[in-house]
């Protein structure tokens, strides 16, 4: 069933992107899994959730279920496009 829009999530009709694609979460204690990623008061992550085309951070493709930190200005893009399509259907966003 499709989920409509709510404070938690987003929805986006697009063949590129998967049903639960990635996610943003934030930790104020500047640790991923146990270990200091950067030390800051408050971090704000993304995660690719084993999507199908892929989560990318300033143009480099994420590892599935690896957070990474993301900043100010980095350039998120969540799915690819098919070559062989005009179709549009990716989403592009400068933080």
């Amino acid at each position: 069933a499709d989920q409509p829009p709510q404070v938690n999530n987003g929805v986006f009709a697009s063949p590129y992107l998967s049903r639960r694609h990635a996610e943003f979460f934030a930790d104020a204690t500047g640790q991923v899994h146990g270990t200091m990623n950067r030390v800051t008061s408050h971090l704000v992550f993304l995660k690719d959730l084993n999507s199908s085309n892929g989560t990318f951070l300033n143009g480099n493709m994420l590892k599935a279920q690896r957070p990474v930190a993301i900043a100010d200005n980095d350039v998120v893009q969540f799915g690819t496009e098919d070559e062989d399509s005009r179709e549009q259907g990716v989403i592009i966003a400068q933080i």
